[in-house]
């Protein structure tokens, strides 16, 4: 089953409406998927924006992947609301470099980074964090390494986040920089809308 998230909003809809006026067969009612009904309140509860950025695709397949986002360390992740978790100072190593003192990262990001750190050294890229944003310690912003960390950072963890002034990339771990390019255009914020509003219909 394919579906456009308006037209899969509208048939879910439909169907709650026709199982609350008893109009469909209990038999019928059975086969819908709870999951499905799960995926029209979400669509229902994100912003337009939100919905219309997701493409085509099958409901199954994105219920299969936010799955996968939430039952992972990912969730962890995706909300600023732990703020101070585990967080280290950052100070110049061999994988990464560091512009200035005070910069705290959550210890899994500072970990991934010193992973990413590694394969852009060996690529002749210098990753140097210019400074941390008050984001639970898992958003770093970047003075150089740009093209590099565009085309490389989410298979360490790492999304693209929009800054005006530098390259902003923020820890969300793999399973959700994935979900993220697939479902939401690279858009973290919208993506975090969505796994919100999945959490909350639960």
């Amino acid at each position: 089953m394919r579906f456009r998230p308006a037209a899969f909003l509208a048939l879910f809809a439909l169907c709650a409406a026709l199982l609350s006026c008893g109009k469909t067969p209990v038999r019928s009612a059975r086969r819908i998927n709870p999951e499905f009904m799960k995926l029209s309140r979400v669509f229902s509860a994100v912003s337009a924006e939100c919905r219309d950025s997701v493409p085509d695709g099958s409901p199954s397949e994105m219920i299969n992947d936010i799955h996968r986002v939430v039952s992972s360390g990912s969730r962890n992740f995706l909300s600023s609301s732990e703020k101070n978790a585990d967080l280290i100072p950052l100070s110049a190593r061999d994988e990464y470099g560091v512009s200035s003192d005070g910069i705290l990262l959550r210890k899994a990001a500072e970990k991934s980074l010193r992973e990413m750190g590694k394969k852009a050294k060996n690529d002749g890229v210098s990753l140097v964090v210019a400074g941390a944003c008050d984001d639970g310690g898992c958003a770093a912003d970047f003075c150089d390494g740009f093209v590099w960390l565009s085309e490389n950072a989410p298979s360490f963890g790492w999304a693209k986040l929009p800054f005006e002034n530098g390259a902003r990339f923020r820890f969300i771990g793999k399973e959700a920089c994935a979900f993220c390019d697939k479902w939401f255009g690279g858009s973290v914020p919208l993506m975090i809308e969505f796994v919100s509003a999945w959490k909350a219909a639960s």
